[in-house]
Order: C-alpha cells, then sequence, then structure tokens
C-alpha cells in the first residue's frame, strides 16, 4: 500500500497531507515545482455517495440537536462530522495513491501527451 507518489514533471514525492490539501478531488499541485496535476482514479465518483447520505445524515441531527438546545449532542455530531471528513481524505488519498494515475495538466486543463 503506497502512501506517497511522484510527480510526472519534477519526480518531487507527493504525501498523502499533500493530497488532503487539495481543494478537489480531481486536482493536485505537486508542493515541489506546483505543476498542476490531473489525478485519474477508477471508481472516485464512487465515494461521493456516502459522503453525501452519511454528512447529510449528521447534519440534520446536528440541526434538530441544535433546535432543540442540546450543546452536548450539537459538539458530539460535530466531532462526528470531523471524524467521517479526514476518515474520508485518508480513504480517498490512499485510493488515488494506490489505484490513480497522476497527469501534468496544460494551461488549458487538458493532459499533455
Amino acid at each position: 500500500m503506497r502512501m506517497s507518489e511522484r510527480c510526472p514533471s519534477c519526480e518531487g514525492p507527493i504525501s498523502l497531507v499533500h493530497n488532503m490539501k487539495s481543494l478537489t478531488p480531481f486536482t493536485l499541485t505537486c508542493p515541489s515545482c506546483k505543476a498542476k496535476l490531473r489525478i485519474n482514479a477508477p471508481g472516485l465518483w464512487l465515494f461521493f455517495v456516502p459522503v453525501i447520505v452519511v454528512s447529510g445524515l449528521l447534519g440534520f441531527g446536528l440541526g434538530y440537536a441544535l433546535g432543540q438546545g442540546e450543546v452536548v449532542i450539537s459538539i458530539l455530531y460535530l466531532v462526528g462530522l470531523l471524524i467521517f471528513y479526514l476518515a474520508f481524505e485518508v480513504v480517498e488519498g490512499l485510493w488515488i495513491f494506490n489505484r490513480g494515475t497522476l497527469t501534468v495538466k496544460d494551461y488549458q486543463g487538458y493532459p499533455k501527451e
């Protein structure tokens, strides 16, 4: 199981933490050369179904707890959302590094040949 990947442009290391800092799961910036990278991973879209369902349920529970004035339960829901987010980021990063490929994007957003 790989925990890092090499940049296709400069061969610099890209760690799991760098992947977690990216704004979207489909693009990444190399920390060494600042090249824009496109992530191609099969099945990456399938990660969003459980994220939407679980986040919706936790968000609904948080809203309900806040409406009832339950501060402790609201804090527990927020902690649950944070733990779920971190777990999702780690699993998504491992999926990308083990099943996906990184390609350098040109200025128009298309991968270079």
